[in-house]
């Protein structure tokens, strides 16, 4: 589980209240379950008439892939593509079905289907293509979310505002009230800035970061796969690959990638025999 998004959220929020303390507010008078429903669930109502019930699905799983992220292995699927060409190579494309069953993966399977299937590199580009522009629109849905919400929320605030200013205004005759009303009114203004910036929106920024990385990695496959069609040299395959994970792959990974000449020398020796 990756706790860095919750981290995040307690520390922002311990340093909004603490700001309100130092200030010498009561905390008392920034609590308002009216205006809480209005920003929040106001948010959430007016962003789902912009969405398909069959695309809210993608919303819980992106937000279940922001707390527990998905672990993309940039090094080990080098090596296992490496391991593909080599293979590949050695007893041609049509050796390489006996692979197909052990990929958990369908868009490795439908990759290494079309090479054996002998389709050409152009119609392999194209339909390994469609799959992560399909796959990357899935995952903009959690993104595009919470970024309407962070759109909303401000707003709803500022309504939530008038509302209250509308409530204290109507009660002039009472003007030791009229100090308080107004305090009151704001919260509501307050509730949707805090929520925006702190929640939704940052949610929606981590959401595109991990939908980056995977669409890096299905990339880096794709490569992988037509570069096994093309027949190329096993190390070039590989030398050609890391360079998707330069700045993305863990530091372990960067550790099993950063391999010696000699070593490389070494099995280029040992394909070549």
């Amino acid at each position: 589980m990756d706790i860095t998004v919750i981290v995040g959220i307690v520390v922002a929020w311990t340093c909004v209240i603490l700001c309100l303390i130092l200030e010498g507010n009561r905390l008392s008078a920034f609590i308002s379950l009216s205006s809480f429903l209005l920003v929040i669930g106001g948010s959430i109502g007016a962003t789902i008439i912009a969405f398909k019930t069959t695309e809210l699905s993608q919303v819980i799983e992106s937000i279940r892939g922001v707390l527990k992220p998905h672990h993309y292995d940039f090094t080990e699927k080098i090596t296992e593509l490496k391991a593909l060409a080599v293979q590949a190579r050695r007893g041609g494309v049509l050796s390489l079905e006996d692979s197909i069953a052990k990929q958990d993966d369908e868009f490795i399977r439908t990759g290494i289907q079309l090479v054996i299937d002998g389709a050409d590199s152009e119609l392999i580009q194209k339909v390994l293509e469609i799959r992560s522009v399909l796959r990357e629109s899935k995952r903009k849905i959690g993104e595009k979310f919470f970024d309407a919400m962070g759109g909303y929320a401000p707003t709803l605030g500022i309504i939530g505002t008038v509302l209250g200013l509308v409530k204290t205004l109507g009660s002039l005759s009472e003007p030791e009230k009229l100090g308080e009303g107004i305090a009151a009114a704001f919260v509501a203004t307050l509730y949707g800035i805090a929520s925006a910036n702190l929640i939704f929106l940052p949610l929606a920024a981590r959401i595109k970061a991990n939908t980056k990385k995977e669409s890096l990695y299905y990339e880096m496959i794709q490569e992988g796969i037509l570069s096994v069609h093309a027949g190329e040299n096993p190390i070039m395959l590989e030398e050609k690959l890391k360079a998707f994970v330069v700045e993305h792959v863990s530091q372990n990974g960067k550790a099993v990638i950063s391999q010696s000449e000699g070593e490389a020398a070494e099995r280029e020796n040992a394909e070549s025999a």
